[in-house]
C-alpha cells in the first residue's frame, strides 16, 4: 500500500482469516484497504448451497420413492410369476397366474407361463402312460427271461452218478432276452447236446430259441442219427418262416463208452478241441447251411474219437465278436489262447476264466451280442472199450463210415497197434 500498489491479500486478521482489498486514491498519496472476514464473504454463498443441498435431498428422496413404487408395481407380477413358477416346480401345473391387463412384456410372459403349464400337464399325462407301459414291458420281459432260462439246464453236475463226463455251461444275454441256446441230456450212455445263435435280439429271437430247444429235445430223442435230427429241425423251422430267422445250430452226441462223438453242424462256430497234451485246434466240420434257410437241404454229419482227458469247448459267436471301446473284436486267436492256457482246468474253471478274460477286454462297453459257452470233458469209460471181443452197430449208410473209422482207430490207439495197420484195417473193413 505504501508503494502505491493495488490488489488482494488474505491475511489474518487478529485471529480472524479476512481478505484485504487495497488500492491508491488517485491524486493523493493515500492508500484505501478494506478488511472482510472470509465468513463474510461466503455467508450468503453457503447458504445459496445449503438450499441448494437441501433441495435436492428433498427431491432425491421425492424421486426415489417414487421410483420404487414405480419398480414395485413393474416388479410385483414378477414376484407372483416367481412364486407361481416355484409351486409349479413342486407338481402343481394348476397353480394359479397373476392376472395381467396390460399388453406389454408382462402379457407376454403370463401367457408363456399358462401355455408351459398346459403342455407340462400333457406331457406328464403322456409320460405316466409311457411309464406304466413300458413297466408292464419290462415286467413281461422279466418274466420272459425267466421263462426263457428255464427251458435251459442249470444244475451242474448234471450227470453225477456218470464219472465219465463233466460239463458245465453259461448263457448271458445282451439284453432281457436273447436268442442263444444251449441243451444236453443223457439217453443210453449217450450225452446228447446242443448250442446255436438265432438271427438278431430280443422277443422275436427268444421265441425262435425256445422252438428250437424244443425241436431238438423232442426230436433228438427218437432220431436214428444227428443228421435226421437236423433235417427234422430245418424242415419245421423253415416251413414257415415268412420273419426269414434262422438259427446256427452245433449238435452232438457223446457215446460215453467209447469216446466216439457224432456231431453235426448248420453253420455254427466250429467248437475248440482240447488234448490231454493242451494242445487246441478248432474242430474241422462241414460247411452246412444255417437251419431255416432252405427246407429241403440235407445235412451231413461227421464223428471222431475223443481221447481220454479230451474236452470240448463251444461258444456263440458273441464270444469272438465280443467288442472294447475301440470297436476291436475279441478275436479267436485270444479264445484260442486263453483256452490252451487253461487246459487243465475243469470246465467250470475254465468257462469262468474265459468270462473274465472278456469282461477285462470289453470293459464298461456295452456287449453287443449274446455269450454262451458250452465246455463238455471226457474223462474215459469207466469200463475197457476194447477187448477180445467188440462190437460196434452202424447204419447201412455211407456217412456212417465215419463211425467206423473212428472206432477202428481208437481200437489201434488202445492196443499200441502200429499206425499201418490202421490203415490197413480201415480200407479192408
Amino acid at each position: 500500500m505504501i508503494a502505491g500498489e493495488q490488489g488482494m491479500q488474505l491475511l489474518d486478521n487478529d485471529g480472524v482469516k479476512s481478505f484485504v482489498f487495497f488500492a491508491p486514491v488517485p491524486r493523493t498519496q493515500w492508500s484505501l484497504g478494506i478488511v472482510l472476514p472470509v465468513k463474510e464473504v461466503y455467508a450468503d454463498l453457503h447458504r445459496i448451497n445449503l438450499i441448494l443441498f437441501l433441495i435436492v435431498g428433498l427431491g432425491l428422496i421425492v424421486l426415489s420413492l417414487i421410483n420404487v413404487r414405480i419398480i414395485r408395481q413393474l416388479t410385483m407380477p414378477l414376484k407372483r410369476f416367481a412364486t407361481s413358477a416355484r409351486e409349479i416346480a413342486h407338481g402343481d401345473f394348476h397353480a394359479r397366474l397373476p392376472a395381467i391387463r396390460s399388453e406389454d412384456e408382462m402379457k407376454e410372459l403370463h401367457d408363456a407361463f399358462s401355455y408351459m403349464q398346459s403342455e407340462l400337464t400333457n406331457y406328464i399325462a403322456d409320460l405316466q402312460r409311457t411309464s406304466s407301459v413300458k413297466e408292464r414291458m419290462e415286467s413281461e420281459l422279466r418274466i420272459a427271461r425267466d421263462i426263457q432260462m428255464s427251458m435251459i439246464p442249470k444244475i451242474f453236475p448234471p450227470f453225477p452218478a456218470s464219472k465219465e463226463i463233466d460239463l458245465y455251461a453259461v448263457i448271458n444275454p445282451a439284453k432281457e432276452v436273447g436268442g442263444d441256446l444251449y441243451d444236453f441230456f443223457m439217453k443210453d450212455g449217450i450225452l446228447y447236446f446242443a448250442v446255436g445263435d438265432v438271427s438278431g435280439h430280443g422277443v422275436p429271437a427268444s421265441l425262435l430259441m425256445a422252438v428250437t430247444l424244443t425241436l431238438f429235445r423232442s426230436i433228438a430223442m427218437r432220431a436214428e442219427s444227428l443228421a435226421a435230427t437236423m433235417n427234422a429241425i430245418n424242415a419245421t423251422i423253415a416251413e414257415n418262416n415268412e420273419s426269414n430267422m434262422f438259427v446256427t445250430l452245433f449238435i452232438g452226441a457223446l457215446d460215453l463208452k467209447t469216446g466216439l462223438l457224432a456231431c453235426c453242424n448248420a453253420g455254427h462256430n466250429p467248437p475248440v478241441v482240447i488234448r490231454p497234451d493242451g494242445s487246441c485246434a478248432w474242430l474241422e466240420i462241414a460247411p452246412n447251411l444255417p437251419v431255416g434257410v432252405i427246407k429241403q437241404f440235407s445235412y451231413k454229419e461227421q464223428s471222431l474219437a475223443l481221447p481220454d482227458a479230451g474236452a470240448l469247448m463251444l461258444y456263440t459267436d458273441g464270444v469272438t465278436e465280443a467288442e472294447n471301446a475301440e470297436k476291436q473284436l475279441y478275436g479267436k486267436e485270444r479264445l484260442l489262447r486263453v483256452i490252451q492256457k487253461n487246459f487243465n482246468h475243469t470246465p467250470c474253471n475254465m468257462i469262468e476264466t474265459l468270462l473274465s478274460d472278456i469282461n477285462d477286454y470289453v470293459k464298461d462297453n456295452e456287449p453287443s451280442d449274446d455269450i454262451t459257452l458250452l465246455a463238455i470233458q471226457y474223462r474215459g469209460s469207466t469200463e475197457p472199450v476194447i477187448t477180445k471181443s467188440s462190437t460196434l452197430l452202424i447204419s447201412n449208410k455211407i456217412e456212417e463210415l465215419t463211425k467206423l473209422t473212428s472206432f477202428i482207430k481208437q481200437a489201434v490207439e488202445q492196443m499200441n497197434l502200429p499206425r499201418e495197420w490202421f490203415m490197413k484195417l480201415n480200407l479192408a473193413l
